[in-house]
């Protein structure tokens, strides 16, 4: 796989303006913020969908099928594990080109609720609001209009800063925003971010779906966004149709800034309690479009039973991430278990059982193209002998029991199989994964507390390589859920975050992964695995997208 990405762009000498750029078609020149490097994974294909061939078409209801409902509609404190709809009611400040023409992991900086943006260095960052736009015509804001002041408002309050957000928990995507310093708006039109000390990957994170941009009027009367969702994006929530378990339905925004869009009057999302429910429902066309983990046997018989389904396979960007606790007292503390468990990954055989063979081996706090496949298989080894030998000398000759915590049905059918497997494969050197099921909110608020020994779960990410690899790594990220706190691995994180050169930054994050998967084991990529998308044909001009949560602006429904 490849990506026309670089590390850094637009910043460094002079002053980048972007009006040009946008002008002539160009996007912002930033994909992944990363290089491609090397050889792609093992078979792993890059599925894109043709453009529908006839006009867009107004009406129509589209029907889903879910499984991880929205619990809060509060991005700061819900995280990724409640985006089912964010970019459905939400807008960013920029966005990311996507459509049935761009690859799945292609993230091309466009404009959203800014029509423009200039970095004159890493540090400042002005965004020009895009004129016209309204909040939904819906109370509290009755359809005012968007201006400079919500860019700050929402960028304060996901990265609390200043005294009004002072007694909140720290926001979920707080490191998004780490040594902000002001954020100034000498009129309506105009947002300028500053930051204390060079910060390459926020012009990433402003097209982030997790950190929408948010009313004030919902804060000022709830003190937080949980219960309500009131955005300036394609679709309105109609509380009164929807009923939690069972239905959310989202409505066309009427007074929607892009004109025409969307092409669709209704979303009605139905909660399945189960993967088989909801094939079930698929199957028989009552479901249009399927937001569920899918694995190779459901996709199979699904598309067997009716051919004329659409099918969208990708290699998944989002690893599967093996969480280790390292905290003093914790058994995994010991460097020797680690290894153990690192010398006894056998991903070959997670792909095999899982994805028909094909996907690739992944590294923590890395992207797909951060080492090449030859470069990962000569750095991960797989000895089981060796593994064995280490957790005896960690002074467990009889082996070691470790509590794995995980959240049910939460990621379907696919995530119980592989942590099954994951659970055989470590009882062949003597590590036994005693597991403890919860519902999803528990286990967040467990991983949140650093109250857990060992799990595994796909890792969101969002449009920079810093999200994965200063999150999760850094001692002071609220994602730090293991509480590594290496001091060389420290340095190189922060450099990663300060250097605008392309070539100098990637060179250091490889470094940083390196450290944290070979050298100390602070974290371990499972598998790079597939990811499925079925729906019916009906369905025009649509195709997931990486980066985002879900989109509908585009798509139409045939009649």
């Amino acid at each position: 796989m490849s990506y026309d990405t670089r590390y850094a762009f637009g910043i460094g000498k002079g002053r980048i303006r972007r009006r040009g750029l946008l002008r002539a078609g160009f996007g912002s020149g930033a994909a992944f913020a990363l290089a491609a490097c090397g050889s792609r994974p093992n078979s792993g294909p890059s599925s894109s969908v043709a453009p529908a061939a006839d006009q867009p078409r107004s009406g129509g209801t589209l029907n889903e099928g879910i499984l991880n409902e929205p619990y809060n509609w509060d991005p700061s404190y819900a995280g990724a594990g409640s985006s089912v709809d964010y970019h459905l009611v939400y807008n960013t400040i920029l966005g990311w080109k996507h459509g049935p023409s761009v690859p799945y992991a292609q993230l091309t900086l466009q404009p959203e609720l800014a029509t423009s943006w200039e970095v004159p260095d890493a540090q400042t960052f002005v965004f020009h609001v895009r004129p016209g736009v309204k909040w939904a015509n819906m109370a509290p804001v009755n359809g005012r209009p968007l201006v400079a002041n919500d860019f700050k408002f929402s960028l304060e309050y996901h990265a609390r800063l200043g005294a009004a957000f002072s007694s909140l928990p720290a926001g979920v995507f707080g490191g998004f925003f780490q040594g902000m310093q002001s954020i100034e708006t000498p009129n309506d039109a105009t947002a300028k971010v500053t930051f204390k000390a060079p910060f390459v990957p926020f012009i990433n994170y402003a097209a982030s779906p997790y950190v929408p941009v948010l009313a004030h009027e919902v804060y000022d009367a709830d003190g937080h966004f949980k219960d309500r969702a009131v955005g300036t994006g394609p679709f309105v929530l109609d509380t009164a149709a929807s009923q939690r378990g069972t239905i959310w339905v989202l409505k066309k925004n009427q007074t929607y800034w892009d004109s025409g869009k969307p092409h669709i009057d209704q979303v009605s999302q139905f909660v399945f309690k189960d993967d088989p429910s909801a094939h079930a429902a698929f199957q028989s066309k009552q479901v249009d479009l399927l937001q569920t983990s899918l694995d190779l046997e459901s996709v199979e018989t699904l598309t067997k039973a009716n051919p004329t389904v659409v099918k969208y396979e990708t290699l998944d960007v989002s690893p599967y991430h093996l969480y280790m606790s390292v905290k003093p007292g914790s058994s995994l503390a010991d460097l020797r278990l680690r290894q153990a468990i690192a010398l006894t990954l056998d991903r070959d055989e997670f792909l095999k059982t899982l994805f028909g063979g094909k996907g690739g081996w992944p590294m923590a706090g890395a992207f797909p193209d951060t080492f090449s496949q030859d470069e990962i298989r000569g750095l991960l080894e797989h000895d089981p002998a060796q593994a064995k030998q280490l957790v005896a000398a960690a002074g467990y000759p009889n082996g070691i029991d470790l509590e794995c915590i995980y959240p049910g049905n939460f990621f379907g059918q696919i995530y119980i199989t592989q942590i099954q497997l994951l659970q055989s494969q470590l009882k062949q050197v003597g590590i036994n994964l005693n597991f403890k099921v919860m519902d999803y909110p528990s286990y967040s608020t467990l991983k949140k507390q650093h109250n857990f020994t060992i799990t595994d779960t796909p890792k969101e990410m969002s449009g920079d390589i810093d999200s994965y690899l200063y999150n999760v790594f850094y001692p002071t990220s609220n994602e730090d859920y293991t509480e590594v706190n290496d001091p060389a691995l420290n340095s190189l994180l922060l450099a990663q975050r300060q250097e605008p050169d392309a070539n100098k930054r990637r060179e250091i994050c490889r470094q940083a992964v390196k450290r944290i998967n070979v050298d100390e084991v602070w974290g371990l990529g499972v598998y790079q695995g597939l990811t499925w998308n079925l729906w019916q044909p009906k369905l025009q001009n649509y195709a997931p997208h990486f980066g985002l949560t879900i989109t509908l602006d585009d798509a139409w429904l045939a009649g």
